[in-house]
C-alpha cells in the first residue's frame, strides 16, 4: 500500500480529478510487478501451444484417472501425493500406449 504525501496532493493541479481525500492512496499486489510480467508473456501463441501440450494431460489426470475434478485427501502434503501417482499413472498408461503392451512388459 502507497499513500502520497499530503503535502504532494495539495500542490497537484489534478487532485480534484484524482481524489477529494488529503493523499491518494494506491494498493497493489505484493507481486503485481511478477503477474505483470507473466502476464506480457502470455501471448496467443504461447498460450495455444500450452492448451496443446498441457491443457490435455491434465484434463486427463482429472478427469479420467481421478473420476472428478476434487482431490480426495485433505492437506497439502496428501494433495501431492494423490498428483504424483496420478502423474506416474498417466505416464504408465502414455508409455503402454506409445510401447505394445508386450514391449513395455520387457522394458
Amino acid at each position: 500500500m502507497y499513500a502520497a504525501a499530503p503535502s504532494i496532493c495539495g500542490s497537484c493541479s489534478l487532485k480534484p480529478r484524482c481524489t477529494t481525500h488529503s493523499r491518494r492512496w494506491i494498493t497493489r499486489h505484493l507481486h503485481e510487478d511478477a503477474l505483470d510480467r507473466m502476464n506480457a508473456r502470455a501471448t496467443a501463441t504461447i498460450m495455444r501451444l500450452r492448451r496443446c501440450t498441457v491443457e490435455r494431460p491434465f484434463s486427463v489426470l482429472k478427469h479420467i484417472i481421478f473420476g472428478n475434478a476434487r482431490f480426495l485427501l485433505r492437506g497439502l502434503a496428501a494433495a501431492q501425493i494423490e498428483i504424483s501417482l496420478a502423474t506416474m499413472a498417466y505416464h504408465l498408461k502414455t508409455m503402454m500406449n506409445v510401447l505394445s503392451g508386450a514391449a513395455f512388459t520387457r522394458a
